[in-house]
């Protein structure tokens, strides 16, 4: 819930575009992207460790990268061997 509470924080901050949640445990991201209307839209990639495909990948827009989920849980699906 805390979690929920800083996304609802931010959103009132103008500059933000994105604002991404990782859960630490499993793989979990949220990312809240700002729109043209000045709107917030939730997108959300879910997947446990051992089923993320290769060609998952989370797509940060304002900034243009492009990052696989694999390579941003590395560690985590490491630790689950």
């Amino acid at each position: 819930m805390r979690s929920r509470l800083q996304v609802c924080r931010h959103r009132q901050i103008e500059t933000p575009q994105e604002y991404v949640l990782l859960d630490p445990d499993r793989i979990l991201v949220e990312c809240y992207r700002r729109n043209e209307r000045d709107n917030w839209k939730l997108v959300t990639t879910v997947g446990e460790v051992s089923g993320v495909a290769a060609e998952d990948s989370l797509f940060l827009d304002s900034i243009g990268l492009d990052i696989a989920l694999p390579q941003v849980y590395e560690d985590q699906a490491n630790r689950a061997l």
